[in-house]
Order: C-alpha cells, then sequence, then structure tokens
C-alpha cells in the first residue's frame, strides 16, 4: 500500500534534500521516505535499549551512531542470512551485559 504525505520543510532543509537529490539520481521523495525509515528503526532500537537495559543504552547507542561509529542501513535478504550465522555462532554471549 501506498499513500500520500505532504510536509512543509524550510528552506535550508529544501536545499539540502535538492543537492542530495542531484547528487544521488534519487527523488526527493525516496530520500526523505529512507531518511524517515531509518529515523523509525533508530527510534525503535532506543526506545528496546531503554526498555530491556537502561537509559544510558540508549544514549550510548544514539551517541555511538552520532560519532559515526557506525552507518544506519536498510537491511536486504543477504543481511539478514549474516545476521542468523553470527546469532547463532555467539549465541552462548547473549547472556552477557556489555552496556
Amino acid at each position: 500500500m501506498s499513500g500520500r504525505l505532504n510536509a512543509r520543510v524550510d528552506d535550508e532543509l529544501a536545499r539540502k534534500v535538492e543537492a542530495l537529490s542531484r547528487a544521488t539520481g534519487k527523488s526527493a521523495s525516496s530520500i526523505i521516505e529512507a531518511a524517515l525509515e531509518a529515523y523509525i528503526e533508530s527510534a525503535r532500537v532506543c526506545h528496546l535499549l531503554a526498555a530491556r537495559l537502561s537509559v544510558d543504552a540508549e544514549l550510548a547507542f544514539v551517541r555511538s551512531a552520532s560519532a559515526g561509529a557506525f552507518k544506519l542501513v536498510e537491511l536486504e535478504l543477504g543481511h539478514l542470512e549474516r545476521i542468523q550465522v553470527l546469532m547463532d555462532k555467539y549465541r552462548d554471549l547473549r547472556n552477557l551485559r556489555v552496556l
């Protein structure tokens, strides 16, 4: 299902989206959609960290992402297959608290 969403953004953000659109060849809609998806997934991770560990764990995740420790990407089938292999390989580490 597809829907339409209209939003107003300030001039600076509009220029950034337009520049990114020119640089990548992607439409403004696809750029905004990807940004929203990344934001929503980050929010889900933060919620799980706060609910299952602590707010400190949630803050550590956001700080790490902000510092460039990792890049948020869209998962593809190949990624999920690799995640399964690693989860199985390191299943005994599940109960360790790192944060």
